[in-house]
């Protein structure tokens, strides 16, 4: 190469513009790449390790788990006073509000006999079979009062007049008609969870969507097909609250 040459390429070489050419050359490599990648994510890890809080003592999560009970704790300790120091005034008071002391030993006492897991599955038996009753009957009324507008002028009305009842109002006739037993309790706790079963079930079945109803219609469906495909599953919701509520 002529000496010509050579000085034209030093002098390209010392330009600003080539060492601007050759700081973009090694910026753009793969390694350069590489090391700005985990530059950031370096930084991400440190901004995300800042902001989340240090961990706590295991004995302060405990206490914070505990003092969601205070409420609890006050009232059974403010039973247990008023038990304590009212039978002093009223000696009455130890049979008509024992401590929870006293209630604590006999639940143990019966508990060991073996007399409350007795008394357990009895009460659930009643309260399974009424309110099993209840969705059997119920939710089928409701759904019909629902979508049925004929039908529901012809049931409401003689619903409406037995609703207002109080279902306490129906034991001394409970008793003339079942005797005292297992079916007069039945009975009152089917009349608890019958009508927020119906209601309900009724109120899911009239307000189902109407572009649903339509979409049904336009698609070619049949009346038992919509009530089937559309209006029982928009109606699920209000009948499991009916349930709740009349459990």
């Amino acid at each position: 190469m002529s000496e010509a040459g050579r000085s034209a390429l030093l002098s390209q070489r010392s330009s600003p513009v080539g060492d601007e050419r050759a700081v973009q050359e090694v910026e753009s490599s793969p390694a350069a790449a590489s090391r700005r990648a985990a530059l950031v994510n370096d930084d991400v890890a440190r901004l995300t390790a800042s902001m989340v809080p240090p961990p706590q003592p295991a004995w302060r999560r405990l206490l914070g788990r505990l003092s969601h009970f205070w409420l609890l704790v006050t009232f059974v300790v403010a039973w247990q006073l008023i038990s304590v120091f009212g039978q002093r005034i009223n000696p009455q008071l130890d049979v008509m509000m024992p401590p929870p002391t006293a209630v604590f030993s006999a639940a143990v006492d019966l508990l060991g006999r073996g007399v409350l897991f007795t008394h357990i599955f009895d009460s659930l038996y009643r309260v399974l079979l009424a309110v099993g009753t209840a969705a059997v009957l119920g939710v089928p009324l409701g759904l019909a009062m629902g979508w049925s507008a004929r039908f529901r002028a012809v049931v409401d009305p003689l619903l409406e007049f037995v609703r207002p009842i109080p279902p306490l109002a129906w034991i001394p006739l409970s008793i003339l008609w079942f005797g005292l037993g297992d079916a007069q309790i039945v009975y009152i706790i089917f009349l608890a969870a019958f009508f927020p079963v119906v209601l309900n079930s009724m109120a899911g079945a009239r307000d189902v969507d109407t572009y649903l109803i339509r979409a049904g219609l336009s698609l070619g469906a049949k009346r038992s097909e919509l009530f089937r495909t559309v209006v029982l599953p928009a109606a699920l919701p209000n009948i499991f609250t009916g349930l709740r509520i009349g459990l």
